[in-house]
C-alpha cells in the first residue's frame, strides 16, 4: 500500500481505511512488512479486493475523532 494510506493510532500501531460496499469506511489495523519504493508490503489485515483509501486518509482520521 502507498505510504500515504498508512496512519498510526494512539498506540503507534499502523492502520488503513478501507472503503465499504455500502459507501462508508472501516478502520483496519494492519501488520507492515518491508518498505518497497513508495509503499509498504502488508503482511496481515487486508484481503484481496479490499479498496484502501490512498488519498484523504488523514482527513478521515480527523473526522472520525470529532
Amino acid at each position: 500500500v502507498p505510504t500515504s494510506a498508512v496512519l498510526r493510532n494512539e498506540e503507534n500501531l499502523p492502520f488503513v481505511f478501507v472503503a465499504l460496499p455500502t459507501g462508508g469506511f472501516n478502520r483496519r489495523q494492519i501488520t507492515l512488512g518491508p518498505r518497497v519504493g513508495d509503499g509498504y508490503q502488508v503482511l496481515t489485515g487486508l484481503t484481496a479486493g479490499d479498496k484502501v483509501v490512498t488519498e484523504g486518509a488523514l482527513f478521515l482520521q480527523f473526522a472520525e475523532s470529532q
